[in-house]
């Protein structure tokens, strides 16, 4: 009688799966509650505690990926405190280490970005960091070093953002650092090329953004420039074409700041105007309408500025206009409104 009800919530757990793939959170939710109540029934009627305690924590886990791929940032932070205690259990009852070591971290990354995406960046870096301790000792009990090696430096990735978000520059570009290793690493261990591609490319823009933080430009030109070849290397390798139109130009916009801050005004312009072509092609392609109208409106607010300091006037009355357009249009589609509001009239942030 138990192994058939542990028979049914696996099957519950691995329909959950499809659902997940298939972005139908909804239904996987119901699958993923009916496997845990499945798992504690098994486990009433005695079957081998560690092993329900095992997969009730692995439902719990993607139940709280269904949550979080909603916006219930609570609901998921709720289900990742419980899968974390089952790991913990499963390893005590003697279920396999390196398995409940591997999850439990996946399941603090997972927390600390709960965290993260509710503006708690302080308890965010906690539990990345736990995380990250996790892929680790995970990695030391013999965890596929590839896997433990990529999502190190996913988590990694996510600590830079938390210190960044808290004004620690320093301490940020050190993880951007140790993420880029990872991720260099990872693919040379044969994990997915172009994943590790788009992430590391992520990494070296936010390692630019360290960089031009803290004055130094130089060294911001030269991880943002590494930043495009990143995007355009893992757009080519097929990664989601819009993802990389979007945040390449992000890139370029990026890199002409830190020429504009340089006196390069040439420079700049032509990466403005690249910008501007990548947040047109995103949009096209179905990136968020309104972050691609807000940003290509930025892009031709600056580059009006690039044209008035290289005295071309009229030049720059032309993209002041086009920028006022974008701006309006940003509003109307949803962009926060002070923020457009405060751009079109043309004023420039300290």
């Amino acid at each position: 009688m138990c192994e058939e009800i542990l028979r049914k919530a696996k099957e519950w757990f691995e329909q959950g799966g499809n659902y997940i793939l298939r972005n139908q959170y909804h239904k996987a939710v119901e699958l993923y509650d009916r496997a845990i109540r499945g798992f504690n029934e098994a486990e009433k009627l005695g079957y081998d505690e560690k092993e329900c305690c095992y997969w009730r924590a692995r439902a719990q886990y993607e139940l709280s990926r269904c949550y979080g791929n909603q916006g219930h940032y609570l609901e998921a932070g709720v289900e990742l405190k419980k899968a974390i205690e089952g790991f913990n259990r499963a390893e005590e009852l003697g279920y396999d280490g390196k398995e409940c070591c591997y999850w439990r971290a996946k399941a603090y990354r997972n927390l600390g970005k709960s965290y993260y995406d509710l503006g708690h960046y302080l308890e965010a870096g906690v539990e990345l960091k736990k995380a990250i301790e996790g892929f680790n000792r995970a990695e030391e009990l013999g965890y596929d070093e590839k896997e433990c090696c990529y999502w190190r430096a996913a988590t990694q990735y996510e600590l830079s953002k938390c210190y960044g978000n808290r004004g620690h520059h320093p301490e940020a570009g050190v993880e951007y650092k140790k993420a880029i290793e990872g991720f260099n690493r990872a693919e040379e261990l044969g994990y997915d090329g172009k994943e590790c591609c788009y992430w590391r490319a992520c990494a070296l823009y936010g390692l630019g953004w360290c960089w031009y933080d803290l004055g130094q430009y130089h060294k911001a030109v030269d991880a943002f420039k590494r930043a495009i070849e990143g995007f355009n290397r893992a757009e080519e390798l097929g990664y989601d074409e819009k993802e990389c139109c979007y945040w390449r130009a992000q890139a370029q916009y990026e890199l002409s700041r830190c020429y504009g801050n340089q006196g390069h005004h040439p420079e700049a312009g032509v990466e403005y105007k690249k910008a501007i072509e990548g947040f047109n092609r995103a949009e096209e392609l179905g990136y968020d309408g309104k972050e691609c109208c807000y940003w290509r409106a930025k892009a031709q607010y600056e580059l009006s500025r690039c044209y008035g300091n290289q005295g071309h006037y009229l030049e720059a009355g032309v993209e002041y206009k086009k920028a006022i357009e974008g701006f309006n249009r940003a509003e109307e589609l949803g962009y926060d409104e002070k923020e457009c509001c405060y751009w079109r009239a043309g004023l420039v942030l300290p």
